[in-house]
């Protein structure tokens, strides 16, 4: 039946009985997608598996790293990773030392902070990404975002960087976020999906990350002086969607909001310790 109702209404019929039946069947609602184009690295990358598992049937290919300053990296399909955008702009790289590099000296493997000149008048500006070294394609390297190099979280001296954080718990799977929790006392928590994470674990990445940023002196310091306490694991049912409720409300609407996975805001803790479960 429906054969002789318009094409719009017989997909809209299609799609109310999926949703009946309990969610889309991507496969069906569009079957000649093919691409998709969409973040992939820093803090995207962990909702990179559940997009694969809903969109079996289309590749899913990383944007690389676009500023408002410029054109950093840009997608090839000849290349596993992005590709630094040699011609949009004059690049310099900033190793953790301080010294300065230029593309053809980036070493496999190395992260550097991107510093650019551009035609529009730019100067030597840094940017405040951070890219890892991921290989080259015909010399020229390839570039994985890490993150803002301006995302520090620093209560007691620890000096917590997206970058790190996201090092840190690069393989763990859904949602995440680590935010710095002042009362009563200095402490970090790390926020996770109550659907995707039971408490187990969620006490066993909590361990894991714990141990992990250890390997940042100055948190290591804040620990063992107990100026920081131990770090702490928060179930929270729909994370993602409450925060970006809250976005919503703001001048600049959810559209454009981007959730980290190190937050730096001080009434954060307060919203997510009351939406947290046990």
């Amino acid at each position: 039946g429906g054969e002789g109702r318009p094409p719009l209404a017989r997909r809209a019929a299609m799609l109310e009985a999926m949703l009946r039946r309990g969610g889309l069947d991507a496969r069906r609602v569009w079957p000649n997608l093919r691409l998709v184009s969409c973040w992939t690295h820093a803090g995207a990358r962990r909702f990179v598996p559940a997009l694969r598992a809903a969109l079996p049937h289309s590749r899913i290919q990383g944007k690389g790293l676009m500023s408002t300053e410029a054109m950093v990296s840009i997608p090839l399909t000849a290349a596993r990773h992005p590709v630094l955008a040699v011609t949009s702009a004059f690049f310099e790289f900033r190793d953790a030392r301080g010294g300065l590099h230029l593309a053809h000296e980036l070493a496999r493997g190395g992260e550097y902070a991107v510093i650019v000149t551009t035609p529009g008048g730019l100067y030597r500006y840094d940017t405040g990404d951070i890219v890892r070294v991921r290989g080259f394609w015909r010399a020229l390297p390839q570039l994985e975002f890490m993150g803002r190099a301006d995302l520090v979280s620093d209560m007691c001296g620890e000096k917590l960087s997206e970058s790190f954080v996201l090092r840190c718990l690069r393989d763990a799977p859904g949602f995440f976020l680590v935010v710095p929790v002042a009362e009563p006392s200095p402490r970090y928590a790390l926020v996770l999906d109550a659907a995707e994470t039971d408490a187990h674990e969620a006490a066993r990445l909590a361990q894991r990350l714990e141990r992990a940023l250890r390997a940042n002196p100055h948190y290591a310091h804040a620990r063992d002086m107990g100026q920081l306490g131990r770090l702490e694991a928060w179930r929270v049912r729909a994370p993602l969607e409450r925060l970006r409720a809250l976005a919503g409300k703001a001048a600049r609407g959810a559209a454009t909001h981007k959730t980290p996975v190190l937050s730096t805001r001080e009434d954060w803790h307060i919203l997510l310790r009351a939406w947290r479960e046990a």
